[in-house]
């Protein structure tokens, strides 16, 4: 299943990858069908050469297989890039204003007297969208605020999310495809046509559920803490402050804010085991569990990590039914396959790929010890001392996962791993504390109901009690943070990594651990020659090595000149082996310009060191950044800010001057 899940991922890659070409005219359409016919030639001509015997019938066959689903990935990517009429309108004239919008209301939030609403069976001034849109309004240009399943009218300003301009820069637009969302719509009026419920009653059920359970975290713990728990538990991650998930995300544990496999598998498999123990069999067991992670799934949002932990959990139990074995690879493999088939746009997501590269890492690692195990078995061989099981798991992650970390954050948390081995087995208790004091306190209320205050108040009191340990841990790990961060060293901004470079790293990754840890690898042939130089621990050593270099290490060449897309105003990013200058960088019409524009591209192009800032003049749209770089910014270091001697005494430049002396 998984080469069946990687042919067709592979393809719907290559058709994004060829279509980016074919807009830059490079003829990569042409390039890669005829790479991989030469492969598929390759290998036969390499059996050959190997054994002198031809490719057999049924490795020919499982080629040929493999070879129809790359297609069909290439099929189903180009028809996801497909573009609707109104997007191509949109595209070639901009925003439209006065467009009204009648859709079907699939889920409601509600935040600082604002509404965003998500609209599926959308029509778009009379014609039919097959694309969700997301609208936003405030709660004051309601007529009455809509529930799931009602139906809309709104009028407003129809747009496009704003695409990556510039390196680094967050691509809202292919975030939103992931979730099949293409438009968004700024309503200035909303008013509900038509009352009904929801389809599905899990849909009908989640909200107010989500609601529900929102409103307890805030009642039995502190604000931070309710934040916390509220990512953790419930993914809404709105009430988070930036700085916490900053420190989190630059630590390498952001994955402890956001709903992961550990939550839905603790979930899942507890209640499975209390159901089974007390009797409802593997089948009822299964029932139940798989309903009430269907039911959690939705209120959570059904992102592409809480699906696959679902999927799996869910194969795990059907597995055990009738007795079978579960394979984490396989199941792995098709729910990857099902998403990619459902959505390709969420492929680029940062959260698939990290949740599916986690597992993948896990599930790799361990397979090469069953088979060394097992060969070592074979051969007689006495079993050499190994690094601890969890710092290995945890290295081995790290490491694997290390293309996509800095494909999009552009930082290496040098110590997340020790961080990880103390947040991930904490997670579990930090959890099972929140989803304890959430259940106490709705018994609270359940009994405050009834009458029973007196009851109410002593299980609030418990409620909170159960909290505690998930306070303490949440605390333990903003101190391991904080205190990380002052390790010199601790955090890299070697910036994004070229796709060749990311392929380069795992084939070497490959060699390390894949052939060189095989000790049932013959030694002669191909394999075996290539085994031999790896097999030892200096030659994995070496493998490692060359591919954090190149992963790591791509310095300048020769004179790089970016001129930022900055909106209205200018932007200049100069470097060479040496030195890197900004001069000027500001925008009279792009909000947070510093924040969402300027440092993510000089994170991605691994700049945290400015030798000069220049600034010509200081109107807004040339300074707006720099003021950002120098007066919040500590992830990158200026030596000197250079300005005209003729702005001497206004207060402009004296603004800038005196932020510049207090770095």
């Amino acid at each position: 299943m998984i080469w069946i899940a990687g042919a067709f991922v592979l393809g719907e890659v290559a058709a994004y990858l060829a279509d980016g070409a074919t807009a830059e005219g490079t003829g990569m359409p042409f390039f890669l069908p005829a790479l991989f016919f030469i492969a598929g030639a390759a290998l036969p001509a390499a059996a050959y050469l190997r054994t002198g015997e031809g490719i057999s019938e049924k490795a020919a066959g499982r080629i040929l297989i493999l070879f129809l689903l790359f297609l069909s990935g290439a099929f189903r990517m180009h028809g996801a890039m497909a573009k609707e009429p109104a997007e191509q309108l949109l595209e070639e004239n901009g925003s439209r204003r006065g467009v009204r919008l009648l859709g079907l209301t699939d889920r409601v939030e509600e935040k600082d007297g604002k509404l965003t609403l998500l609209l599926s069976e959308v029509l778009i001034d009379g014609e039919q969208t097959a694309s969700k849109v997301r609208l936003s309004v405030k709660e004051e240009d309601c007529s009455e605020i809509p529930a799931p399943g009602d139906r809309v009218l709104a009028i407003g300003m129809l747009s496009l999310f704003e695409e990556a301009a510039n390196p680094g820069q967050f691509d809202f637009r292919m975030h939103y495809r992931g979730q099949g969302v293409r438009y968004r719509l700024l309503a200035d009026r909303i008013s509900v046509s038509q009352r009904a419920s929801p389809k599905s009653p899990a849909l009908q059920m989640a909200d107010p559920a989500r609601a529900f359970l929102s409103r307890g975290f805030g009642k039995i713990c502190t604000e931070e803490d309710a934040a916390i728990c509220r990512a953790l538990l419930l993914g809404d991650r709105s009430g988070l402050e930036d700085d916490l998930q900053k420190l989190f995300r630059d630590n390498g544990i952001s994955h402890i804010l956001a709903v992961s496999g550990l939550h839905v598998s603790l979930i899942g498999l507890t209640v499975y085991e209390l159901f089974r123990q007390a009797g409802a069999g593997y089948a009822g067991a299964g029932f139940v569990t798989g309903l009430l992670l269907l039911l959690y799934g939705t209120i959570t949002g059904f992102g592409a990590s809480v699906f696959r932990a679902v999927f799996m959990v869910g194969c795990r139990i059907a597995a055990a039914i009738p007795g079978r074995g579960y394979d984490m690879l396989s199941a792995w493999g098709l729910a990857l396959l099902l998403l990619a088939v459902h959505s390709p746009w969420l492929l680029f997501s940062s959260g698939l790929q990290l949740s599916f590269g986690a597992v993948l890492a896990i599930g790799i690692l361990g397979d090469l010890e069953k088979e060394e195990h097992r060969a070592r078995l074979f051969t007689g061989e006495e079993e050499k001392r190994q690094i601890p099981a969890p710092l290995r798991v945890s290295l081995f992650l790290q490491l694997f996962v290390m293309p996509i970390t800095l494909w999009h954050y552009f930082r290496l948390p040098v110590l997340a791993f020790l961080l990880n081995l103390a947040v991930i087995p904490l997670l579990a208790y930090a959890a099972g504390s929140a989803i304890c004091a959430v259940g106490l306190w709705s018994l609270s209320r359940a009994a405050m109901l009834w009458g029973c205050s007196g009851a109410s108040a002593g299980v609030f009191r418990l409620a909170r009690m159960a909290m505690g340990p998930c306070h303490y841990i949440f605390l333990l790990y903003r101190r391991l943070c904080e205190w990380t961060g002052r390790i010199p060293f601790a955090q890299l901004v070697p910036g994004r990594p070229s796709l060749w470079r990311i392929v380069l790293f795992y084939l070497l990754l490959w060699m390390a651990f894949g052939i060189g840890s095989r000790t049932g690898v013959p030694d002669e042939g191909m394999w075996g020659r290539i085994r031999g130089p790896v097999s030892s621990r200096s030659g994995k050593c070496l493998c490692i090595i060359a591919a954090f270099l190149i992963l790591l290490w791509h310095p300048v060449r020769g004179l790089d000149l970016w001129f930022l897309d900055v909106g209205q105003g200018d932007g200049l990013l100069v470097r060479t082996a040496d030195h890197a200058i900004l001069s000027d960088c500001g925008s009279s019409d792009v909000k947070n310009l510093g924040e969402m524009r300027l440092l993510p591209a000089l994170q991605c192009l691994g700049t945290s060191h400015l030798d000069y800032i220049l600034v010509s003049h200081a109107d807004e749209d040339h300074v707006s950044g720099i003021r950002f770089l120098l007066e919040e910014c500590r992830d990158v270091e200026a030596d000197t800010l250079v300005m005209p001697a003729a702005g001497k005494g206004d207060e402009a430049y004296g603004m800038l001057e005196n932020a510049a002396a207090e770095r």
